[in-house]
């Protein structure tokens, strides 16, 4: 029995670095920065996000949607106080996968409402972004990391935007 489950993950682990070794390596990476955030007088509307994604370096850099994530912290500890990581819906129209050229930024506009972090065991985290008190935020724009390569120039790392000062009225 031992025997056929090491065959087992052998193959496996085989079959996936060779399907990772087919797609075309990015060799830039990308740079986010959000331009502006439309916050709507009725909370139970979404946040709109306008933002700008840049390759830096020599090849285009890849990324899909499932990549992508909204993270507001409070402004005053952003790296110890996660209030909220949204999952951005984009527009219909909208391509799986972005691919960006070097020196040629691309604009995007998501919209995102709902919490996808655990909030039954933590009461200052609000399931929907509309439930956030009023005051000063700070808000980013995530690209996670996939494990494995599905396409080329695909970025596998993490990275994220520039802080945007979020007011919630």
């Amino acid at each position: 029995m031992r025997p056929i489950i090491a065959i087992t993950l052998l193959a496996s682990a085989t079959a996936t670095l060779l399907a990772a070794d087919r797609y075309v390596n990015a060799e830039s990476y990308p740079r986010l920065r959000v331009k502006s955030v439309t916050v709507p007088q009725a909370r139970s509307q979404p946040l709109q996000i306008a933002f700008e994604i840049a390759s830096v370096g020599k090849t285009p850099v890849a990324i899909s949607q499932k990549q992508f994530s909204v993270w507001v912290f409070a402004a005053e500890q952003p790296v110890l106080s996660v209030l909220f990581v949204g999952l951005p819906v984009f527009p219909a129209n909208s391509p799986q996968v972005f691919r960006i050229s070097p020196d040629k930024p691309m604009p995007l506009t998501v919209t995102v409402s709902t919490n996808s972090l655990p909030v039954a065991d933590h009461p200052d985290r609000p399931s929907h972004w509309g439930d956030l008190p009023a005051g000063s935020y700070t808000l980013r724009v995530y690209v996670n990391s996939d494990k494995v390569r599905e396409f080329d120039y695909q970025w596998l790392g993490q990275t994220y935007s520039d802080d945007y000062k979020l007011v919630i009225k």
